[in-house]
C-alpha cells in the first residue's frame, strides 16, 4: 500500500493568511487533524495541525486556568 492509496484528493490547503477560526472550521468540516499551508504560487510552506490551534492563544483568549486535583 502507498500513500496514494489512503490520500485525500483534491487537497485542501489553507493561505498564510487564513483566520485560525477558518483553518479550525476546514478541519472540523473534513474531519481533518492538519492542513497543508500554501503560499500564492502553490509551493507548500508549513502545516497546520490541531495541536497547532489548541495551543496557540488568539489576541483575544483568556490565559488557561488550572483547576487543583480532587483529593
Amino acid at each position: 500500500m502507498r500513500a496514494r492509496d489512503i490520500m485525500s484528493s483534491p487537497v485542501i490547503t489553507v493561505r498564510p493568511d487564513t483566520t485560525i477560526k477558518a483553518a479550525a472550521g476546514l478541519l472540523a468540516t473534513h474531519g481533518f487533524t492538519a492542513l497543508p499551508v500554501v503560499a500564492d504560487d502553490d509551493r507548500l510552506i508549513g502545516i497546520v495541525t490541531e495541536a497547532d490551534l489548541v495551543t496557540t492563544r488568539g489576541p483575544t483568549s483568556r490565559p488557561a486556568t488550572r483547576r487543583p486535583p480532587d483529593r
